[in-house]
């Protein structure tokens, strides 16, 4: 029921409602850990979905948006809770959306990973768009991005360098 709370069910057309969720759950990368469920897709995951992960929750919010076919799907941090292997699989199920579907996506992201599959980034600055461009063309420029970038280098060397010598004692 909490996938499907205020899905229109004249929506579907042809299909089954059982195909419909099964597509949304395959999209959002939640199929397998929702049939996983000692219920399954019944399984009473509690208030706010406290007793699923950050990820967990994450994947089905997308599942619930993915299943009214949406033109335009307006995304803020996407993949903020995934690991690399789900960020990589929705990610890519989105692209693949858009060029199939017409599928429009406005994502608010901070994450590397994300921009750079973007076709186009709009850098924000106190309100006003100080920057529009793809990943490659911002970051060979010397602005927001191209700073963001070298600053999240710099703190994965950083964070790199501890680990090393934390493992090294």
């Amino acid at each position: 029921d909490n996938i499907l709370y205020g899905f229109d069910q004249e929506m579907l057309g042809s299909e089954s409602l059982d195909q419909w969720l099964n597509q949304s759950l395959e999209w959002s990368s939640s199929n397998q850990f929702v049939h996983s469920l000692r219920d399954g897709l019944d399984t009473h995951i509690g208030e706010r979905g406290l007793n699923l992960s950050g990820g967990q929750r994450q994947r089905l919010a997308l599942a619930r948006a993915l299943l009214r076919r949406p033109k335009i799907l307006i995304l803020d941090e996407l993949t903020a809770q995934l690991d690399s292997e789900s960020e990589a699989q929705v990610s890519g199920v989105i692209r693949q959306m858009t060029m199939e579907q017409g599928l429009s996506v406005l994502i608010i992201a901070h994450r590397l990973s994300t921009l750079r599959s973007s076709d186009r980034i709009l850098v924000l600055n106190h309100g006003h768009v100080a920057e529009s461009g793809s990943y490659t063309q911002l970051s060979h420029r010397n602005g927001l991005l191209h700073n963001y970038i070298l600053a999240s280098t710099r703190n994965q060397t950083v964070s790199q360098h501890k680990d090393s010598i934390t493992s090294t004692n």
